[in-house]
């Protein structure tokens, strides 16, 4: 059965791509000055969700929890929790005296490949347990209500 391994692939690549987002790539491109998730203001919103949606990706993908109804709406919840924190904080990047003080440098900023990164690894999150949800084929046959 294939649905496992691409779950279980969707899952490895979205907590890649979301570990690499927060601790490796830049968010933010002043010139030459790469800016890093740890400078901009409200980054640990967005650590904190990709956290909680890696959690419950991991734990969908490994188990079978709850109902697939149950399951889809918080992961999507979570989903959309991880995205908008993503995209909020990454919405700073062109506050520089948020990012460098008082002294800013006089180039033309751009946002930084991290934050499209997280945003990709929060939807790889979701297909992981979009896939690994139970539906009714993955219960047990004794599980199943006979009427």
């Amino acid at each position: 059965m294939r649905r496992p391994l691409v779950a279980r692939t969707a899952a490895v690549l979205g907590a890649l791509g979301a570990v690499s987002a927060w601790s490796v790539l830049p968010w933010a491109q002043y010139g030459s000055f790469a800016i890093e998730l740890d400078r901009f203001p409200g980054w640990f919103w967005y650590v904190g969700t990709t956290i909680v949606l890696n959690l419950f990706s991991g734990w969908v993908v490994t188990g079978r929890p709850g109902s697939r109804p149950t399951v889809l709406v918080a992961g999507y919840a979570l989903t959309a929790a991880t995205i908008v924190a993503a995209v909020v904080v990454a919405a700073a990047y062109r506050d520089g005296t948020a990012l460098f003080g008082p002294i800013v440098p006089a180039v033309v900023p751009r946002l930084g490949v991290g934050a499209v990164v997280a945003v990709l690894a929060a939807l790889a999150n979701a297909v992981a347990f979009t896939v690994a949800a139970p539906n009714a084929s993955t219960v047990a046959p004794a599980a199943r209500q006979r009427v």
